[in-house]
């Protein structure tokens, strides 16, 4: 391997290290905010801007500011190391991509993050904190297709972050099938995605 390339597989696993981290510590604030999210909604007042939601909301978007730099840096890294023939690593730059631009309109409304979204986020970090948990996976799974579902559905379809959500979702079904078809889910650990191209 160049030295260029070395660099860039030592920025992408330092970049999973610290993404499986920052997956750790959010597990539980995370489920704090998802907790909260669904009082607000057991009450009717998930859509209204309560102080309580701004505030969940505020901590939720600083929890979720790591998405952005990990989903652009490893979509790079598999560029620059020229991974994108493998499979897998195809069925990863989808699901960043798709996950970035998704990202990118939801934290752009400044509107309620809504439990299902936060769900969603929960479960991911969850996939990531405890990879030795193989039935997470499905789970998380579980929560994208809840989201599915929730994006269509009243009050929420005519959110404008729901109807950004919904460009989205066949990219991520395509991705998700992928990684689940070829064996693809336990990929983002730096020393198995390194075994993967030595």
């Amino acid at each position: 391997m160049s030295s260029f390339a070395d660099a860039v597989l030592h920025l992408k696993e330092l970049n999973d290290r610290a993404w499986v981290l920052v997956s750790q510590l959010s597990v539980l604030p995370g489920t704090l905010i998802l907790l909260l999210k669904l009082y607000l909604y057991s009450r009717g007042e998930d859509l209204a801007p309560t102080k309580l939601n701004r505030w969940t909301d505020v901590c939720f978007r600083w929890l979720g500011f790591y998405c952005f730099v990990y989903y652009v840096g490893d979509s790079l890294s598999i560029l620059l190391l020229g991974r994108f023939g493998h499979i897998c690593y195809q069925a990863y730059f989808m699901h960043h991509l798709a996950s970035t631009l998704a990202l990118v309109h939801v934290f752009s409304h400044h509107k309620p993050f809504l439990w299902f979204e936060v769900l969603l986020s929960v479960l991911h970090s969850c996939v990531l904190a405890f990879p030795s948990a193989t039935w997470l996976p499905y789970v998380y799974f579980a929560t994208f297709l809840n989201l599915t579902l929730q994006v269509f559905l009243a009050p929420y379809k005519s959110l404008a972050q729901c109807r950004s959500i919904r460009k989205y979702i066949p990219v991520a079904l395509v991705s998700f099938g992928m990684m689940q078809y070829f064996d693809c889910l336990h990929m983002l650990d730096a020393s198995n995605a390194s075994r993967v191209t030595r």
